[in-house]
């Protein structure tokens, strides 16, 4: 296997950029997860770079979505009891394919300010991942079961027999 490209500078400053940190996982699991899929599909948390969040609170869900071309979106339903009545928090990624990063306006600016060079290696390192960064909770954040979307309220009775 071809040796994966890093960008470390980049990447830190990258996350300076967005004020939050950005996670990055290989662009094939990312395409091997959403296939050509227009619908959310469940996946395994364990299997994502956000699998810490199933060490700290029960996942009851995580879907995965192809929202464009170059974009994406993870969710992350967790239960916590604390919460009541509305339990099911909704924590929602938004996933980057490289290209989507190298069209920014500011893309060469950022190149140049985290001191490296747009050459092979950080091409190579947008081919070869995909950007996911955390979003600011919505007011859909807090749910209860009614508040659920019809296929997470259905995975949860499978699951649960709730």
């Amino acid at each position: 296997m071809k040796e994966r490209a890093q960008a470390p500078r980049f990447q830190a400053y990258f996350q300076r950029v967005q004020g939050r940190s950005v996670l990055t996982w290989p662009r094939e699991h990312w395409d091997e997860v959403i296939e050509s899929s227009q619908e959310p599909v469940f996946i395994d948390v364990t299997n994502t770079p956000m699998n810490q969040v199933a060490k700290t609170a029960p996942v009851i869900a995580c879907t995965a979505e192809k929202t464009s071309v170059s974009e994406g979106s993870i969710s992350i339903i967790r239960f916590d009891e604390a919460d009541e009545p509305t339990p099911y928090n909704t924590d929602r990624y938004k996933v980057l394919r490289g290209e989507s990063i190298q069209r920014r306006s500011d893309f060469k600016d950022m190149v140049l300010a985290c001191g490296t060079t747009a050459n092979a290696n950080i091409d190579n390192y947008f081919r070869q991942n995909v950007f996911i960064i955390k979003e600011d909770p919505g007011i859909d954040h807090w749910l209860s079961f009614v508040e659920l979307p019809g296929y997470i309220k259905a995975k949860i009775q499978i699951d649960y027999g709730a």
